[in-house]
């Protein structure tokens, strides 16, 4: 019989956890816009030298949008690695 990757005692389990989804999804929706203003005109600045501005403007908005779903992926890895590391780490304190 298959099991999902959210059953059983594999490392995996902890990649489902809903707490990392929801701290990612709560991360992306209000930490990831707060940071686009700081990196704006490094990007802006970036794309003008190689671009004319209505293309450049056009990819600053998809880079933009496209930032959301990377702060998601990233704090939620983030949590991962910690929760994996804190039971590895307790694990090896208890051996």
């Amino acid at each position: 019989m298959h099991q999902s990757p959210q059953r059983g005692s594999s490392g995996l389990s902890a990649a489902f956890n809903p707490l990392a989804t929801l701290s990612a999804l709560f991360g992306a929706v209000f930490v990831g816009p707060s940071i686009w203003p700081a990196i704006e005109p490094t990007v802006w600045q970036s794309l003008t030298s190689q671009y004319d501005h209505n293309t450049a403007f056009w990819l600053a908005w998809c880079i933009r949008i496209g930032t959301l779903p990377l702060a998601f992926t990233l704090i939620r890895l983030a949590l991962l690695i910690g929760f994996t590391s804190l039971t590895a780490f307790t694990a090896r304190r208890l051996m």
